[in-house]
Parts: C-alpha cells; structure tokens; sequence
C-alpha cells in the first residue's frame, strides 16, 4: 500500500502537532497571531494562528488581483468555507510530509547542475518567464526586495552551469521564523521547472536542497503542498519519503483558481462565443457552477446554492415567451409603449399602396420594417418619393414577410440597458441621418451595441423613467432599449427597438454581467453587498 492511501498512518504523524492535538491553546499562546508569507504569486496565510474564521475571511478579502493566496493548516475548512460558500472552496491539493530527522533521500544530481538561492532581479525575471510559460502566476512587481525583506522566505533556483539556464525553482518557508512555530516546522511552494529540461532530476535536487537547508536549521520536518492531479509531483515526493497528512487548505474563487473547483465538463471555451464566454467566466469567478447543454446554440445552466437558472446567452428563463414576443414583434411593442405615453415612432400595417402613400405625408421620409425585429436585415430605409414608395410597395408584395411603416427618425442611436428595476448602463452609437442610398440596396446597417461611449452618469431622469416604464410594460426585467435622441443629456427620445438578449460585454466599463448575475441570483447579491462592507 503506498503513503497516499495509508490515511491511517497519516493521521498518526500528525499526533505531535499542537494545533491538532488535545493543547490549541498552548500553541496559540507560543505562535504569532495573524501569520502570513507574501510570495509574489500569493500570500500563504497560516490558518491555525488566526483567533477566528473571520479574521481569516478579512484578510482574504485583500488579495491582490491576480493572485492566489491560500489558507494553509485551516482548522474546520468546512466550516471557513461555509462562513463565505460564494468566495472559498477548499483547495484540491494534497499534502506530503518528510520527517527531517531521518536519513536524506539519495538524490542522483548532474555535475552541471546547481542549486543557489535567489539573488535578485535577473533571477526574478527568469523566474517570472518560467512561471507564465508554465501558465502559473508571476511574482508580481518588486518581489526580490519583498522577499529580502522577509526572513522566513526562501528561494532556490536550479540552473545548467554549462549553458546559464535556469531550470526551475522552489519557494520554502521557515514556520520558526513566520510564527514562532512550536512544532518547528517548514513548508515548500509553487516547484516549477521547465518542460524538457535538458538536466534530469531537476525537480527531486530543488526539493532535496531544500529539505537539507531546513534539516541543517535545525526543522522537524517539512511540509510539501501538491495539487491532487499533479501526478510526477505526488509521485517524487512518495519516492522521497514524504507521508500524506490531514492538512487542508483553503482558496478564494478568482480567475487565477477557477479550474480548481470548475469540473473539466463545465469547460468548454472553444465552443462558445465571445460575449458569452465573457459571462460564464466570469459567473464561475463568483463561484456559480455552469452546465454548457449546448454550446452552438449558447445554452447553459447556471446553479448557485441549490438554485438552477437556465439561460440561452444573456437570455434567462426567468423572461417568460410572451415578453420575447413581445419584444420581437413591432405591432405589439409598438402597441404597448404607445398606451403608457412612452415616445415611440408614428407606424402602421401596410395593407395596400394607397395606405402606404398616406401614412408618408406628413413625414420627410418613412422607413419599411419587417414585422419581426429578427428580420430587420431587410428594412427599407429613408424612402422620400413616390417611385421610391412604389418600388417598396411592389418589394412588400413579393415578400413572405410582414411589414410594417415607420416614420424615420434622425438624431442619435442611444442604448440603455435595464436590469431588473435599475438603469444600469447607457451607451451612444452612430449619428442617423439621410438614408435614403440603403434603399437601393435593400439593406440596414445593423445596430452595434459595441459602438459609442459610456453615457451612464450623464443620462437624463427622463429618458431613464422612460426605460423603467417601458422595460415594465414589455414585462422583460433585462432588456436593451433602442432610442433616437437629441442628445442623453436632453429629455427628447423615441424609442424604437427592445432586444431582450443584449451583449452585456459591450457595455464596459459599467459592471453589467455581475449585475445580471446578481438579479438571477438574489443570494449572491447579498453576499457580495456585505463582503464589501467588510
């Protein structure tokens, strides 16, 4: 039976520990209070000299954007986790234990290798490089003097004497010197070297150089952390010595940890389009587990304690069919923001010629529209004379669509976004004038939400009453409103399109997706609202 699976063992070595033995509080009165290690790629917080687990939560709370800070030797993981269940999860890693008052492990060691502790910036950019072609996270700004300034880290480098190449590294750390350790212990971190190396056993002479570095300061043992899929790691330090102990650690969700607690089936990136890979992403960032049903039509589910939400892009179940009906027919969209006084364009049904040559009177100019917002490719636009009207009519005619029109509307294209009972985001687009050359070519240019600029804090309380009250009586929660203004600043609008799917990406800077995600699920909302209290 190999060290993995002798869990009972295990348990045993860990009988001298006095954070996990029957006497917490005489280490608690030995250790520095509120330990922690910055390592460039993260902060090693050591769980057990925190008084409590929101002490622990709080300094969570600071990790730096982009990095990985883990929770090491966590009393009750279950228990932290449960305190903040959208922001922690308990890391999937492993950890191995060597007793450092046995024998060294024989390592075979190539002449042209040598191991050196880290000297300074040179080091730390060959580090950095190593790192981020391994897909790891870097050291960050400025390590080499952080880590001179802080006596309890260590960083060993490994490099081909021959040809100057750095072959990997290992970072340690002395638990004397972090916290005043009574068991006298030392961990390892973060081991990387790099593919096809051209030394062998790089990897067991930076772990073995370590260990003698402890061993000779006097250490009880040394501690090794390894994520549980990382094979030849797991594998080398069971060929080492190394025992697994019962020592858990605990992570935050963030895009550096996701594929930690995301399952592979989750994750199919290549599949899915931009905008909503943007949104799964960062769902899962948040910590909302994603079911991907069907990639090529952009279905997925989204479930969060206990609570399953499916969704067709930005297109959630809870958007009945008859608000997507409603949105995506002009008649009955038209009809309704018409009845509550919400400015919408002049429109009717054409049922013959002589209707069509009435109703374009008292306009400069009308345009044709499919009846469905789905075929809007095909409008006609900027029609002006009576061959210009005659040449539609027959157009119409020929068509299995069903038309509709509209007086054109000229100004600028202006897009507010409504979530639930909140304006969230506004965005300008292009300026619309004489259209009359689309005609010809039978075409509309479709509108881009991606286009214009953010004009979410200057937008004026009219138009934003105006998209309340028409996102209420479309009854549709999320939902993009197309308006022809003046300017946003100004109160003069007409609104002429609802798209109840919008591309929430393409309102940036505005924090739209983490919004949306908060209306589907409320519970998140609040959890995130007292984080940031915190």
């Amino acid at each position: 039976m190999s060290n993995r699976d002798n869990l009972a063992v295990d348990f045993q070595s860990m009988a001298s520990l006095k954070h996990w033995g029957d006497s917490p509080e005489l280490a608690e009165k030995t250790m520095k209070r509120r330990s922690l290690v910055h390592c460039g790629w993260g902060r090693v917080l050591f769980g057990h000299t925190y008084a409590d687990h929101q002490a622990l939560i709080d300094d969570l709370n600071d990790e730096d954007q982009l990095r990985s800070d883990v929770v090491f030797y966590c009393r009750e993981p279950q228990v932290l986790v449960s305190k903040a269940p959208h922001k922690l999860f308990i890391d999937p890693s492993l950890t191995y234990r060597l007793d450092l008052s046995g024998a060294e492990p024989e390592v075979v060691c190539s002449p042209r290798l040598r191991v050196r502790p880290m000297m300074g910036g040179w080091d730390e950019y060959n580090i950095n490089k190593l790192l981020l072609d391994l897909g790891r996270v870097d050291l960050g700004d400025d390590f080499t003097h952080k880590m001179f300034a802080e006596p309890s880290l260590s960083v060993l480098v490994a490099e081909d004497e021959q040809s100057g190449q750095l072959l990997g590294c290992v970072f340690g750390i002395d638990h004397k010197l972090a916290f005043d350790d009574p068991d006298n212990g030392s961990s390892a971190w973060s081991l990387a070297v790099v593919e096809d190396s051209p030394l062998p056993e790089v990897s067991s002479v930076l772990v073995s150089e370590l260990a003698k570095r402890f061993r000779a300061k006097g250490r009880n043992f040394l501690d090794w952390s390894i994520v549980h899929d990382e094979q030849d790691d797991c594998s080398l330090a069971e060929k080492m010595g190394f025992a697994r102990v019962p020592v858990y650690s605990v992570k935050n969700r963030n895009a550096v940890n996701e594929p930690l607690y995301t399952s592979e089936a989750e994750c199919q990136p290549d599949s899915l389009s931009t905008q909503t890979l943007t949104l799964v992403e960062q769902a899962r960032r948040l910590g909302i587990s994603v079911q991907i049903h069907d990639p090529a039509r952009e279905l997925f589910s989204l479930q969060l304690a206990g609570q399953t939400v499916r969704c067709n892009g930005t297109l959630p179940e809870l958007t009945s069919a008859v608000a997507l009906q409603v949105c995506d027919d002009l008649h009955l969209s038209n009809s309704l923001l018409r009845g509550i006084d919400v400015a919408v364009p002049a429109q009717c049904s054409i049922s013959s010629k002589k209707v069509l040559e009435e109703f374009a009177k008292p306009f400069v100019s009308i345009d044709l529209l499919p009846v469905e917002r789905n075929d809007n490719e095909q409008a006609l636009l900027g029609l002006k004379t009576e061959a210009e009207l005659e040449g539609a009519w027959h157009f119409v005619q020929n068509s299995t669509l069903k038309w509709v029109a509209r007086e054109s509307i000229f100004g600028q294209k202006l897009v507010v976004l409504v979530i639930g009972n909140d304006v969230f985001a506004s965005k300008t687009g292009g300026r619309f004038i004489d259209q009359g050359e689309h005609y010809k070519q039978n075409v509309i240019v479709p509108a881009s939400e991606h286009s214009g600029e953010d004009v979410t804090q200057r937008l004026h309380p009219v138009l934003k009453r105006a998209a309340l009250m028409a996102s209420q009586a479309l009854g549709v929660q999320v939902v993009a409103l197309e308006m022809m203004v003046a300017s946003a600043c100004q109160p003069d609008y007409k609104i002429t399109a609802a798209n109840p799917q919008p591309d929430l990406s393409a309102f940036a800077p505005q924090p739209v997706i983490e919004h949306w995600l908060k209306l589907l699920f409320p519970s998140l909302a609040t959890a995130m609202d007292v984080r940031r209290a915190l």
